[in-house]
């Protein structure tokens, strides 16, 4: 049923050399959505890891790759546009069970900059929700290459589905100055 409130579809194949004239440059490792069906409050992502890079999603609960490409979802809305946005804040993030390499997100839209995320398997289950993700317009697309992506392997002492682990806060856009920041490692 949802399907059919999403009757645009785009194909990677138009999807990330979109994302290349905004100024968004992904590697094979974050290219991981097959296809998009867009319609005026929500977006259906096809969601496949790449089987390149170094996305070892046996040993993630939330494969990176496969977060970014949740992430990247929200492009349905935002395509005509040509104007990229990036994530602020979250009010939160909680993982059900372990997201498996093919994956679903549902994205649905509360304002223009709020929205929902919902990643499934392919039987349908929740895997995670992302609840409230506020975007923010970026500045000028130059700016766009201070973008740092780290993909940090944090043990969790808890068993999926327990309790959620403690917040904390994790810098998504980085400045300048931020690239001369020591290692926290």
């Amino acid at each position: 049923a949802t399907i059919r409130r999403c009757p645009t579809k785009v194909a990677s194949g138009q999807l990330y050399p979109a994302f290349d004239a905004m100024g968004l440059h992904y590697g094979p490792t974050f290219q991981p959505i097959q296809e998009l069906y867009a319609g005026s409050e929500e977006v259906i992502g096809t969601l496949n890891l790449p089987n390149k890079g170094c996305d070892d999603s046996n040993s993630w609960l939330l494969p990176p790759g496969l977060l970014d490409g949740a992430l990247q979802c929200l492009a349905g809305f935002a395509l005509a546009s040509k104007s990229p946005m990036m994530p602020f804040s979250v009010e939160s993030i909680r993982i059900v069970r372990r997201i498996p390499e093919r994956a679903f997100a549902h994205v649905r839209r509360f304002t223009e900059t709020t929205f929902d995320i919902t990643l499934l398997d392919d039987r349908s289950r929740v895997c995670v929700f992302i609840d409230r993700l506020m975007m923010r317009a970026t500045p000028a697309v130059p700016s766009v290459r201070n973008v740092i992506f780290r993909c940090e392997d944090t043990p969790l002492n808890a068993t999926v589905g327990s309790h959620p682990p403690t917040p904390r806060q994790v810098p998504l856009l980085s400045t300048p100055a931020a690239r001369t920041l020591p290692d926290s490692r």
